[in-house]
């Protein structure tokens, strides 16, 4: 048996837009695999096609082995997902949901019943079962959502965007199911906008930017392969711009947004040397982060990494 998802050269069009852009990623079992990107990077589509719930304009993805265009009912009989856009019965309780869900899936009534009620526990919901969809907050609903998901006990669980505007004590309780379903060996794979989220619970992350992979590795990797152990933050004037990078460019590598120099110190280098070469009122040494690597491999900051 191959790795979990095996995607080779896919690529996505809607009409003549190209969202998807020949992408090739192994993802391994009992692995949490993040794709970290702003809106629009084409993570949700990579999604939906590993879900077989979208047709692939290109190339091939297997899921435990099983070809999605081939075989698209048996793919998704083996995995769990959470989308962006959640969508309930609101005519039925959380309970009868979950029951209706399992009748779908081919579970039998006890073992169903019995796993519904481990996993609303699992997600801090045990006493919310004979509530509506249409009761809960958000927070709550993609809990739910989740609790949905693994219904089945799937063997992988695709994620879009978990904890996307919501409270942090609720991304906190996300994060530490996640953690701990990984740690149990169930293979995950979210879309996120947010490197907090991406650094905490993924054991790779792959970077991805208008429908490309533009790096993928573990993130303490990539912060010390891409940018190094710390960053020299500073603001000078436009005007003064290229005379201060001309005293840093054949040593550090660096990226401007807005008249603000990120300079990245990697091994070897020592930030105090950096600051002694400029003049400006606002300099700040901090640690390296997922988003100074965002902007050194996209061109710009991640839109979202709260």
């Amino acid at each position: 048996m191959g790795a979990p998802i095996e995607i080779k050269n896919v690529t996505k069009f809607y009409g003549q837009q190209k969202v998807v852009s020949e992408v090739s990623l192994v993802i391994k079992a009992g692995e949490c695999f993040g794709l970290l990107g702003s809106q629009g990077a084409g993570k949700s589509s990579l999604i939906e096609m590993i879900s077989a719930n979208s047709p692939l304009s290109g190339g091939e993805i297997y899921v435990d082995g099983l070809n999605v265009k081939l075989n698209p009912n048996r793919v998704k009989s083996v995995i769990g997902i959470v989308p962006q856009a959640i969508l309930f019965d609101n005519d039925f309780s959380l309970l009868d949901n979950l029951m209706l869900f399992a009748r779908y899936k081919g579970l039998a009534h006890k073992k169903a019943l019995t796993q519904a009620r481990e996993n609303l526990r699992l997600l801090g919901m045990e006493d919310n079962e004979d509530k509506f969809p249409e009761q809960l907050s958000d927070d709550a609903q993609k809990r739910f959502a989740i609790v949905r998901a693994l219904m089945a006990a799937p063997k992988i669980l695709l994620i879009d965007e978990p904890t996307l505007i919501l409270e942090a004590n609720t991304k906190s309780k996300i994060w530490e199911v996640l953690s701990n379903l990984k740690r149990e060996g169930l293979t995950i794979l979210i879309g996120s906008q947010n490197r907090d989220e991406a650094e905490r619970v993924c054991n790779r992350i792959a970077i991805m930017e208008k429908g490309k992979i533009l790096s993928i590795g573990a993130p303490a990797e990539l912060i010390r392969d891409e940018v190094g152990k710390e960053v020299v933050e500073f603001e000078v004037e436009k005007k003064e711009l290229d005379y201060y990078l001309s005293k840093v460019r054949d040593d550090y590598e660096y990226k401007v947004l807005n008249n603000k120099v990120r300079l990245f110190v990697k091994d070897g280098q020592l930030s105090e040397r950096a600051i002694q070469l400029f003049s400006s009122h606002n300099i700040l040494i901090r640690r390296a982060s997922l988003d100074d690597v965002f902007l050194k491999v996209a061109g710009h900051e991640l839109e979202s990494s709260l």
